[in-house]
């Protein structure tokens, strides 16, 4: 099966449930300075891809969704670049969850 969306550059799954892949995907050389790292979700194609970035509180860029369950909950974690004397990231940790309607809500966020 393959689940790599177009607009990335290079992508990954890193969890599976019956319903739903999660994973990330790079905009940009994987690693490299300026590309960007998107958690990503997917529902068996590469189509069906969902931007979890779009959930980040405000200056979170970088992002990988590690888990998924049976519930469609979805963890994984994000950082902030902070540029002092060197480049150093501040991370947070997320849960994302499927609400009634189908979307996926940002339901916490721990540094």
């Amino acid at each position: 099966m393959d689940l790599h969306p177009a607009a990335y550059t290079d992508s990954k799954v890193n969890a599976i449930t019956t319903a739903r892949q999660v994973g990330e995907g790079w905009v940009g050389l994987a690693g490299m300075p300026g590309s960007v790292r998107h958690a990503l979700a997917w529902s068996g194609t590469s189509d069906s891809v969902v931007d979890l970035n779009q959930y980040l509180p405000a200056g979170y860029t970088n992002a990988v969704a590690t888990g998924i369950n049976g519930n469609g909950d979805i963890v994984g974690y994000a950082l902030i670049p902070l540029f002092l004397p060197l480049f150093v990231a501040a991370g947070i940790s997320l849960m994302l969850c499927p609400t009634l309607n189908g979307t996926i809500a940002n339901v916490g966020s721990r540094a």
